[in-house]
């Protein structure tokens, strides 16, 4: 409760391993959690800029990565994820592919993305409380 109070909580995003500008398509890896010792205002302000470089933990993992290790780190209100297969980001659609956990750890590129199974998609976008995109 007092974190909350003094709003000490990880900031959250989402983890993009690569983005493909031709097919439109962006590799996510999972949400994560930004790991630094900067304020939690100027975090987010850096995170919006896309200037953020430091840790981050994707997933229920303990291990920190550092950010320089992926395309992009996009706050979750940011980019919103839609139909199946489908994200709405900086005013496009993007189809989505999943990069497998242990790709993500042993630092391979987003070409051994996977489609994320819908149910999966689903239940991101249910966690998140974010509206599916038109």
């Amino acid at each position: 409760m007092i974190t909350r109070w003094m709003r000490k909580g990880p900031v959250h995003c989402w983890v993009i391993k690569q983005i493909d500008e031709t097919t439109s398509r962006l590799h996510l890896c999972e949400s994560g959690q930004l790991e630094t010792q900067l304020s939690r205002k100027e975090t987010e302000s850096q995170l919006a800029r896309g200037e953020y470089r430091g840790g981050l933990r994707i997933g229920d993992t303990g291990i920190v990565l550092n950010s320089e290790l992926f395309g992009a780190q996009v706050p979750w209100p940011a980019l919103l994820l839609g139909e199946i297969y489908q994200a709405h980001w900086q005013g496009r659609t993007w189809e989505v592919s999943r990069v497998p956990h242990a790709a993500t750890l042993l630092g391979l590129g987003g070409s051994a993305g996977l489609r994320m199974p819908a149910r999966r998609l689903a239940r991101l976008a249910k966690y998140r409380g974010r509206h599916t995109c038109a």
